[in-house]
């Protein structure tokens, strides 16, 4: 949920919604979830013996590299991490005040990288039938490099005699 403070809709649904058999949900609320609206996603899942609900991680990126599947809303790092990983990824976008995260997710869902759920449509319903149904990563994954292809692009630019002012 990123910081989780517009988190409870997704957070209920899916704490709420059918998994595959034989699979368990882990969900990280985030740590500016109201306290209140935490209780309520805990509660919730103490009715489950599938489910997990952890209000932070550290290091969430080992815990997401052994999903099956990763839900999510959009933010900007919570989207890169999904990306950089290899399982099928939904994304949940915020549509209001802004709409950057429509934006970014509606254009990752046309090149087949990453599933897309309106928050109009979020139901555990949906999230279910998503979870249950095979998802097929179309298109090419996103080159995540690139803090080493600006290492040899500076590189290049150091060995260039016209760029004496470099440092070696």
């Amino acid at each position: 949920m990123g910081g989780g403070r517009d988190g409870l809709a997704l957070c209920e649904a899916f704490a709420r919604a059918p998994l595959p058999e034989g699979h368990r949900g882990v969900l990280v609320t985030g740590t500016q979830m109201p306290p209140e609206q935490k209780d309520a996603v805990v509660a919730l899942a103490r009715r489950r013996h599938d489910l997990t609900v952890l209000p932070f991680l550290r290091e969430p990126i080992g815990v997401m590299a052994g999903a099956v599947r990763l839900i999510g809303m959009g933010g900007y790092n919570t989207t890169m991490e999904m990306l950089a990983l290899a399982p099928p990824a939904l994304i949940v976008p915020r549509c209001a005040p802004r709409r950057e995260q429509v934006m970014r997710t509606e254009r990752l869902a046309a090149r087949g990288l990453v599933s897309m759920l309106l928050p109009g449509d979020l139901t555990p319903d949906t999230l279910g039938a998503w979870m249950a149904t095979p998802v097929p990563r179309a298109g090419h994954a996103p080159d995540m490099d690139g803090l080493a292809r600006v290492q040899r692009m500076v590189a290049a630019m150091c060995q260039t005699p016209e760029t004496s002012t470099c440092a070696a």
